[in-house]
């Protein structure tokens, strides 16, 4: 599965289905997420605060986050 997302705002619908994939695989497997955006700024781009804490809430529990810089 190839999902990626630009850095433009999404939808109301599309961020609900969003959210529903990642809710259905919230600890029931793998899931790589590779960004260049900071997790204080995703709710610029999926527009619902409370959506994007919830859904960041999923996604870093358990998780192993690396952190890597350019130069």
């Amino acid at each position: 599965l190839d999902l990626s997302i630009g850095l433009v705002s999404l939808k109301a619908t599309a961020n609900k289905l969003l959210f529903q994939f990642y809710s259905s695989r919230y600890d029931r497997g793998s899931l790589i997420i590779i960004t260049n955006l900071e997790f204080p700024k995703w709710v610029e781009v999926l527009g619902d605060e409370q959506m994007t804490a919830a859904l960041l809430d999923r996604l870093i529990h358990n998780a192993f986050i690396l952190k890597y810089q350019w130069g």
